[in-house]
């Protein structure tokens, strides 16, 4: 075989072992079905509160897509999702650009974190926006595990 050959070929079976590994990846399953969304620091920014309902629509989306029964109250639930925005002190011109990133942890009642992650580093407030916003939420939920089956 040529060089160039064994090259792709080498390519081909690297780029499909770490599709693999993705996709074990997200063959974990949690022990947990249904899944109380929990909004946990309320922020005075207008931006925030201008997108904050649509990511949690999102949250309640991307959730549903990994297996997962978004219930009304805490007392319905298994585990707890609980969404905050981290806000830092603005270092724009203008007023109120203050950096902003979003974090969101899965908690099964015992308080065992099930699954964690954020946006990465803060950026300003007005680089966030409603389609931004759901697609972060999209990605940073992408590698969540799958809910357990459902038994009832």
């Amino acid at each position: 075989m040529s060089l160039s050959r064994l090259a792709w070929l080498g390519c081909l079976i690297t780029s499909l072992a770490f599709l693999g590994c993705a996709n074990a990846e997200r063959a974990k399953v949690t022990s947990i079905k249904r899944v109380y969304i929990e909004n946990t620091r309320l922020s005075t920014n207008s931006t925030v509160e201008m997108i904050t309902p649509a990511v949690l629509d999102t949250i309640a989306m991307e959730l549903t897509r990994h297996g997962y029964v978004v219930v009304s109250s805490k007392a319905l639930a298994e585990g707890v999702l609980r969404m905050s925005w981290k806000t830092g002190t603005s270092t724009s011109n203008y007023e109120g650009d203050c950096p902003l990133s979003l974090s969101m942890t899965l908690f099964n009642l015992k308080g065992q974190r099930i699954f964690s992650g954020n946006t990465g580093p803060a950026v300003p407030s007005s680089f966030w926006n409603q389609s931004r916003a759901n697609a972060e939420v999209a990605l940073l939920l992408s590698p969540m595990p799958s809910a357990v089956a459902a038994n009832q």
